[in-house]
């Protein structure tokens, strides 16, 4: 009761603001813990609704549809039961389905009815299939979708547009390995043998030769050796064409249909490549198989009678096939053969109307031909499947390309954060090194200067001269000076000037001289280094040049003279001079530092 009271209290309004803000906390602190609140009642039954549509929500997000079911089923059998799948295609409503499943059902249904041998007569299905599976990713459906549109248009006689599918299905397989790209190839080879484009075909049928769809399939082996048998055969290739021929002779697997056809291949190339007599027994052998004689069976029946010149039994067999017949290649060779066997049989009034009949059908095979429109279609192919290529390539090279550099960038900074690493702590020992020397200096002289009011207590006459202070020949300052120059000459060791002067020999061999700028270089750079000795030398020995001091440097560096002529464009004779100059300037203590001996 009392939680209702203070609910029914907060709803009224009618605590104090101060007494609300206390209870606050308390609020809170019961929604948190989970108790029940009285204004909670209000929003249960909505929630629960909501809870409730939530789950029903995902349930049919994660549950498949009815129609997507029946999709993927009628995909599975379609390829060992393509009368179960078109069973299930049937039963779905077409006009309710919508985007994926509208494609789909459109392609399965078009495979369905190809693969029962239903004509197509429209291209409105594989159409939508193409529509939604595009041509820019490589998807075993949308090169499904292009090979079926190709088999329509074969079906409907759009022999342009069924190539240009197909195509487009060879360049869309993820995996040339699937046996419907090898399907498509062997399609495209039926398509150039109707335009005459053997060398064409052949390629086509090779590759399909080679196919997995082939690989103990006998009776996709007959179908390819037959076509490329008529392949070889327009080609000239005799010897090929009779050897596949007859493979699918001996090829029982086949349809009796394709054996009947082969003998009729073979009788013609008999005849007409290898003049050879068997060509009358395989007309035999195919009539017999055959049951009756056909258009193209008179055609070179009569050609064969006009070879040997029984040329009213070969006008019998050519008006015989021109009856039988219907297909206009064989209709214009009959014309031929009329034209050529009315001349010699003086029916001159026909010869003139077998003439125009030849010519006109003539014209009409090189129409229907259209090599150059085809090649156009493969050009175009051919150049969008390069231009992929190139942007594939293009994209890998710039991948490595940036990889390379990134690698090779990472490896410069490295090389010059080790580097650097290497010169910043030759320096520090370096400047260490000279640290060290310089307190030992210090401390000497601080010795010095203590030693020296206790020693002039007791001496009663100098023995040198005021102003020299000579020192013993193993003393510490000597010493020291020398551990400095040794420091110099190892850093001068490191230098670029050290290897640029190993690389000059021969110059300086030949007295020949440095650059003025290099000189001027070279000099500050030993100015820098000994610019420390050079302070304590000048103490000891006022009346130095700057020349001097260079002089001394180089010397204390270990060069020669003709090293030293070369520096600075001097003569050699002159730096012979300079040393026995240095004898009377510097005092002994330094002669012995400079030169490493004592004056003579």
């Amino acid at each position: 009761m009392k939680s209702s009271k203070t609910a029914h209290s907060i709803g009224k309004n009618r605590q104090p603001s101060s007494s609300r803000r206390s209870q606050a906390p308390l609020l809170m602190q019961r929604l948190r813990s989970g108790l029940r609140f009285p204004i909670g009642h209000a929003f249960r039954p909505f929630s629960a609704v909501l809870c409730l549509l939530s789950a029903a929500f995902l349930f049919s997000c994660l549950q498949p549809s009815p129609v997507r079911e029946q999709l993927s089923r009628a995909e599975q059998v379609m390829e060992t039961d393509s009368r179960a799948a078109a069973l299930v295609l049937d039963s779905i409503d077409a006009s309710t389905l919508r985007g994926e499943e509208a494609a789909l059902y459109a392609l399965l249904k078009t495979q369905a009815d190809y693969k029962s041998r239903i004509r197509l007569t429209s291209d409105s299905l594989p159409l939508i299939a193409t529509g939604y599976y595009g041509t820019r990713r490589k998807t075993e459906r949308a090169a499904l979708s292009q090979y079926y549109l190709g088999c329509a248009y074969g079906d409907m006689h759009r022999d342009l547009d069924a190539i240009d599918a197909l195509l487009r299905a060879t360049t869309l397989f993820p995996d040339t390995t699937n046996k419907y790209f090898a399907y498509s190839l062997f399609e495209l080879g039926l398509k150039y043998m109707n335009h005459h484009m053997q060398e064409e075909a052949m390629e086509a049928f090779k590759r399909y030769r080679l196919s997995k769809a082939c690989d103990g399939d006998s009776v996709n082996i007959g179908y390819v050796d037959y076509n490329m048998g008529l392949a070889a055969a327009y080609m000239g290739q005799d010897t090929l064409s009779d050897s596949l021929f007859h493979c699918v002779i001996r090829n029982t697997q086949l349809p009796s249909s394709y054996h009947t056809a082969t003998y009729h291949q073979l009788a013609k190339l008999y005849y007409y490549y290898f003049n050879n007599p068997a060509a009358w027994d395989y007309i035999e052998k195919y009539i017999h198989l055959k049951g009756r004689e056909t258009g193209a069976v008179s055609l070179l029946k009569a050609d064969i009678l006009s070879e040997k010149q029984e040329f009213y039994l070969a006008y019998e067999n050519y008006n015989k096939a021109l009856n039988d017949g219907d297909d206009i290649y064989t209709r214009c060779m009959v014309y031929k053969g009329l034209t050529k066997t009315a001349l010699q049989l003086g029916l001159t009034d026909s010869l003139q109307s077998y003439m125009d009949h030849y010519s006109a059908l003539l014209d009409s095979i090189y129409s229907i031909s259209r090599q150059e429109e085809i090649a156009r279609i493969q050009e175009s192919h051919v150049i969008e499947l390069h231009d992929k290529e190139l942007k594939a390539r293009h994209i890998r090279f710039l991948l490595w390309a940036g990889l390379l550099s990134i690698m090779f960038l990472t490896g410069a900074i490295i090389t010059y954060l080790l580097a650097d690493r290497r010169r910043k702590n030759e320096k520090l020992r370096y400047e260490k090194a000279l640290d060290a020397i310089r307190q030992r200096q210090v401390e000497q002289l601080a010795q010095e200067e203590q030693e020296a009011p206790d020693a002039a207590g007791y001496a009663e006459e100098p023995d040198e001269e005021p102003d020299g202070s000579e020192k013993p020949e193993g003393s510490l300052f000597v010493t020291i000076q020398r551990e400095r120059i040794a420091l110099y000459r190892q850093q001068y060791a490191k230098s670029e000037w050290n290897s640029f002067f190993k690389s000059r020999q021969a110059d300086i061999k030949l007295e020949k001289k440095l650059d003025l700028r290099r000189s001027e270089a070279l000099m500050l750079y030993i100015d820098e280094l000994f610019s420390e000795l050079f302070i304590t030398m000048l103490n000891d020995n006022h009346e130095l040049t700057k020349n001097d001091l260079e002089y001394c440097a180089m010397v204390m560096l270990g060069f020669k003279t003709s090293q030293m002529a070369y520096c600075t464009q001097a003569t050699v004779h002159s730096y012979h001079c300079r040393h026995g100059r240095m004898k009377g300037i510097l005092t002994e203590e330094w002669y012995r530092i400079v030169y490493g001996k004592v004056k003579s």
